[in-house]
């Protein structure tokens, strides 16, 4: 898309590959904002393939993991803004560093809801995943042995 911001972002670039790149946002929420884009504009995720998110939420790790080392922070929030209220129209992965006086809060209230609206809530996500069985158990993750991993997995992985 010609007119998309994130398609033409060539300021603060932190990765770029043939997939994917990651920069750090112009007005940040927190300091070490980052966002990771497809290069391909797609605007909500469930336009994007599979292997295309996968690498993405891969590389979300990892730059999680890199934040903690060199900004010594608490957390992080991994943000998807996925079509309402998007304030660019392309899919995105934002990646909030957090520390206790960030000032960044996500306090929502909590709506309250009677159990048979909760019934029929979990009744349609159930039958919406009814025939999709196969495609999520081919996206099991490879699970870890925790005593024989090396520090290098631990370490991406945030093992304890």
């Amino acid at each position: 898309m010609t007119n998309c911001k994130y398609c033409k972002i060539e300021n603060n670039l932190i990765y770029e590959d043939n997939i994917m790149l990651a920069f750090l946002k112009e007005k940040p929420c927190t300091s070490g904002h980052i966002i990771i884009v497809p290069k391909e504009h797609f605007t909500i995720m469930e336009q994007v393939p599979n292997e295309i998110i996968g690498k993405m939420f891969d590389f979300s790790n990892i730059l999680s993991g890199i934040l903690f080392e060199v900004m010594q922070i608490q957390g992080t929030n991994i943000i998807i803004n996925n079509g309402f209220e998007q304030d660019v129209p392309h899919f995105s992965i934002n990646i909030l560093p957090r520390t206790e006086k960030d000032d960044l809060n996500f306090n929502f209230k909590p709506l309250k809801f009677k159990d048979d609206q909760i019934d029929v809530i979990m009744h349609n996500i159930k039958k919406g995943l009814k025939g999709k069985e196969k495609a999520i158990e081919e996206k099991k993750p490879k699970l870890i042995d925790n005593k024989k991993s090396s520090w290098i997995e631990k370490t991406f992985i945030r093992i304890p």
